[in-house]
């Protein structure tokens, strides 16, 4: 008897090593896990688009890098659009609030003598050399993160292309881990969230859409500036709630 339980507290110690481990693998891996997960609604969405432009002369591959071609014209449209104003907007807002001949007149007003002479020492020798390390870091950090973000939209197509393309060879696979007389009833269960999915997506991407139309139509009546620019970004506001 003693031995039984100490079987079933080795086991039990066992298993939960196992999962205590199994979550730490899954929490390091996060990113990639999302990524999958973006890839997979990304799929579910255009799907039905492939599926249409296949039932003609065009194989799948074809019919995916029209639709890829497409995404691309779209993102490259709201890029047009919104960089410019927004880099505008930005180095001038640097050039308000870091204004040289403002800084140096604040320091000019420091009523203690000792006080302003070391501080406009500090700012005329120290000043300079750590803006150019803040310079240096901010030119780092957003070569890093234009990087990181291509590889991560890269992978994001990639293995949209690979599940739109290798999905019925992959199904079984999946499937092979249930039961056999539980597989047709997982299959079926599987399709319908992607249909769901693929719904929701083309949904969100209708009312980004639309949001965007009439934001831009509005901000273009009353005057506001840069109107296509915060349309854009209104239509991808409409996602903030959901994520």
């Amino acid at each position: 008897m003693k031995q039984d339980y100490l079987k079933k507290g080795i086991f039990l110690t066992l298993g939960g090593v196992l999962v205590l481990l199994g979550c730490l693998l899954l929490w390091n891996i996060r990113s990639i896990l999302f990524l999958i997960f973006i890839s997979l609604l990304l799929a579910s969405g255009i799907r039905p688009v492939v599926n249409w432009l296949h039932k003609g002369p065009l194989n799948r591959s074809f019919a995916i890098l029209i639709v890829y071609t497409l995404i691309f014209a779209i993102l490259a449209l709201i890029f047009y659009l919104t960089l410019p104003p927004l880099i505008n907007e930005a180095t001038n807002l640097i050039d308000t609030f870091s204004s040289q001949a403002s800084t140096e007149e604040a320091i000019r007003n420091i009523n203690n003598q000792v006080l302003k002479n070391g501080a406009m020492w500090v700012y005329q020798n120290i000043g300079n050399l750590a803006q150019q390390f803040i310079q240096v870091n901010q030119a780092l950090n957003l070569g890093f993160s234009i990087f990181s973000g291509l590889f991560a939209g890269l992978t994001v197509f990639v293995v949209t292309y690979y599940w739109l393309t290798e999905r019925e060879k992959v199904y079984p696979l999946f499937l092979s881990f249930i039961a056999p007389a539980r597989q047709d009833k997982a299959r079926e269960v599987w399709e319908g969230i992607e249909d769901k999915l693929g719904a929701w997506v083309r949904g969100e991407l209708l009312m980004m859409l639309f949001i965007g139309a009439l934001a831009g139509l509005g901000y273009v009546i009353i005057g506001v500036k840069y109107a296509l620019a915060l349309a854009v970004f209104a239509g991808l506001t409409e996602l903030i709630p959901l994520v």
